[in-house]
Formats: structure tokens, sequence, C-alpha cells
């Protein structure tokens, strides 16, 4: 029989996770929020069908001699638990959260 074991594990979150989603257009970058109001961006480098090779702002600066899953980005903006992390359909930089008081807190990875 066959086990199902995780590609990968990302350590981070001090609380439950609600949300991940990676980014479409660079697979590499993932997003996830929990229920302790924080959302990060992760580079996951080993499950990357290719590495970011243009892009705007420092994302596609990042030198991948460092660990292969870093914490590239972390806020805790919002005052609530996340419900949701989305990446924008139009612009791969683009990422928004949305908490579970409403709250929509929208950023560009790039920045």
């Amino acid at each position: 029989s066959s086990s199902l074991h995780p590609i990968s594990i990302l350590l981070g979150h001090t609380h439950w996770v609600t949300s991940i989603e990676y980014n479409h257009f660079y697979d590499q970058l993932v997003l996830s929020g929990s229920t302790s109001t924080e959302v990060y961006l992760w580079r996951a480098v080993s499950q990357s069908s290719q590495a970011i090779t243009s892009g705007k702002g420092g994302i596609s600066s990042i030198t991948y001699t460092e660990a292969e899953k870093d914490v590239i980005l972390s806020t805790s903006e919002l005052d609530d638990s996340i419900y949701q992390t989305k990446w924008s359909q139009q612009d791969p930089w683009i990422y928004a959260a949305l908490a579970y008081s409403c709250l929509l807190y929208t950023s560009d990875a790039a920045d």
C-alpha cells in the first residue's frame, strides 16, 4: 500500500494555519495565514518548477544560497485570525489576506 508523505514542511506559524496558496506565476512563492493573525510569504525553492527570473522589487534579487525555505515577509497588521489568503490573477506580485473580522489586507510582494 502507498503512503502519503509531505513534500515539504514550513515551520513558522505559532497557531493553526487556516490558508495556504501558492503563486500561479512563481510557484516557489507560497502564502499562508493563521489564527494568530499572521500572514507569511514563503520561498520554497525545492518545490518550484523554475526559479524567479524576472519581476519587480526585492523578490527577484533574493540569493538562493540561503536556506531553501525562508519566510521572506511576515505581517500581523490584521487584528483577527486570517480566514483566507489569495494571489492576484492579474499581477503575480499582488496578494490579499482576509481576516474573520472582514478586514482586507492587500500588499505588493515585490516592495
